[in-house]
């Protein structure tokens, strides 16, 4: 899933995010579309890399970011492919 060129959906603009190494927890509530208490969550299982910074804002890895999700998005793929032929 490419986040190149993401559009606000209420706005229509495209999101500032492009070219950026790094993502805020805001920028990960729009991807996921979950709260910050959900991204919170996210992080605390270090499933990707982030630094904490002074004042407590969190910087995301782009690239780690976008790899875990699309290893997420590949296993649940994966999952309901599994299901599907069960049922069969």
């Amino acid at each position: 899933m490419s986040r190149k060129g993401m559009q606000d959906t209420v706005t229509g603009t495209v999101s500032s995010m492009e070219g950026n190494k790094c993502y805020t927890v805001q920028d990960l509530q729009d991807i996921l579309r979950v709260s910050r208490i959900a991204v919170s969550k996210i992080l605390k299982k270090k499933e990707f890399r982030w630094i904490r910074l002074d004042g407590g804002q969190y910087r995301i890895s782009r690239k780690s970011f976008d790899e875990w999700l699309d290893g997420e998005i590949k296993e649940d793929m994966a999952k309901e492919n599994d299901d599907v032929a069960s049922k069969q």
